[in-house]
């Protein structure tokens, strides 16, 4: 934990295994200045603490591993409760055609304290 001018800050890495993306799938379609990717999934918070201003990041992967492409985006304007599940979106222009995408991978990265007011 760390205290600020308001409080008590709990400090997210030491319950970022608890903030989990349990369920995610990728699609990409044709846009109007080429493919757009999107990321859909669900995030669940296992820990007995709200959390807000949550980072996610999907990162892609072509058929031989290697990552070609990447979203980050920060989602959740407001918190996710303890013991909650949301589902979220990702939409960016693809760095790729779309035959080269095969995998990928999403990772929550950063979350602040619900509590904290910024």
């Amino acid at each position: 934990m760390r205290s600020g001018l308001l409080g008590t800050d709990v400090d997210f890495a030491i319950h970022q295994g608890e903030l989990k993306v349990v369920e995610s799938s990728f699609h990409l379609q044709d846009g109007k200045l080429g493919p757009e990717l999107s990321v859909v999934g669900v995030l669940t918070n296992a820990s007995p603490l709200a959390w807000k201003n949550i980072q996610v990041e999907a990162q892609l992967f072509n058929a031989s591993g290697k990552l070609i492409d990447s979203i980050t985006e920060r989602k959740f304007d407001q918190a996710v409760l303890p013991h909650d599940a949301v589902s979220f979106r990702l939409l960016e222009k693809a760095a790729r055609e779309k035959p080269e995408y095969a995998s990928h991978k999403v990772t929550v990265r950063f979350a602040r304290d619900g509590r904290n007011p910024w």
